[in-house]
């Protein structure tokens, strides 16, 4: 089997998106299913808001180090993946005056330039 390109990924996931879509309005989970199971339980508790890794204790999780981890999105990615993060993880906003917007923070520290932001 040759590799798929970049472009012939993207119509396979939008193919196959579109096949779950169709299978849920039908109430039928079967796919889903599946393939949320081949997600490690790690991987997967890290898809919910992090105030329900809580209901989840059995599963060892090592706490995200979000300020690291946005560290090193801002410098692969730029500040808008930090905002995708921040939304994918729940975490809060608030105003940052170096920044002059509402940024998401951790640990009262705005996740785009580091500052310290009151709450």
């Amino acid at each position: 089997m040759k590799n798929l390109t970049a472009e012939r990924k993207q119509k396979l996931w939008d193919a196959v998106i579109k096949q779950i879509a169709n299978d849920i309005w039908e109430d039928d989970f079967t796919v889903l299913e599946v393939l949320v199971k081949l997600i490690p339980v790690k991987d997967l508790l890290q898809t919910l808001p992090e105030e329900e890794w809580k209901l989840f204790p059995e599963i060892q999780i090592d706490k995200m180090n979000h300020e690291k981890e946005a560290q090193n999105i801002y410098a692969q990615k730029g500040a808008s993946a930090v905002y995708d993060y921040a939304n994918k993880h729940g975490l809060p906003y608030a105003s940052c005056q170096g920044c002059d917007a509402q940024t998401p923070i951790y640990n009262e520290s705005c996740l785009i330039c580091g500052a310290k932001v009151i709450v």
